[in-house]
């Protein structure tokens, strides 16, 4: 349901090319997810016992979140900032913050010093995977899908809405061992799953004006 949600945002900016390339490779995942299931049990067994898990303060957090965005930042004006849309920027900015809480176990570490390298090596790796595909995927689908069109004062409000919320959702998921188990947390965790009642709150509208529309 999430990469569908996702594939749908991608829609929902005109990324078009960076839709098809998201499902292309989704199937490919898939594909090679249900003929590898029979390994997993081997593979689980094969892991290390884990240690202890670290939990992140929230200026580590913040901290991992102005390291994902730096390290994308500096990809991103390798790559040529002036040659991507304000959408695909925005996309890709909700892409690289899906490191933040790796980056968080990195830094709060202490004991394991080779994490931060690996979580900020995966993090670079990611950023120029992502300028990279796009790239690709837009010389590849040039002739037949459109580019997305300039976005209004208002569309790149929103941008900046979307990006905004996902900063918020990547220091929330870093820190959830802090505030978790809450007793207020617990109950917004229920609202939060049934997306805030959206669904029936439109589902509600457009009935009744269809309803409205048939008399």
């Amino acid at each position: 349901i999430a990469q569908m949600g996702f594939m749908i945002l991608q829609c929902g900016l005109a990324l078009f090319p960076l839709a098809l390339l998201h499902i292309v490779a989704h199937s490919l995942y898939k594909a090679h997810a249900f003929l590898r299931a029979s390994s997993a049990v081997e593979q689980v067994a094969a892991v290390r016992r884990a240690g202890p898990l670290t939990v992140p303060t929230p200026g580590t957090a913040a901290l991992a979140v102005a390291l994902a965005l730096g390290i994308y930042l500096l990809v991103g004006w390798l790559f040529g900032v002036a040659d991507h849309s304000p959408q695909a920027l925005a996309l890709g900015t909700v892409l690289v913050l899906a490191m933040t809480a790796l980056l968080s176990q990195g830094l709060a570490d202490a004991p394991r010093r080779h994490l931060p390298g690996r979580a900020v090596a995966c993090t670079l790796l990611l950023s120029i995977s992502y300028f990279t595909l796009h790239a690709g995927a837009v010389w590849l689908s040039a002739d037949t899908l459109p580019p997305p069109p300039t976005p209004t004062a208002s569309e790149r409000a929103l941008l900046v809405l979307v990006v905004a919320s996902f900063v918020l959702a990547a220091l929330a998921q870093s820190t959830l061992a802090i505030w978790g188990e809450l007793t207020a947390a617990m109950a917004l965790r229920v609202h939060l799953a049934n997306g805030l009642y959206a669904n029936a709150v439109f589902d509600r509208l457009l009935g009744n004006r269809a309803i409205n529309r048939s008399h």
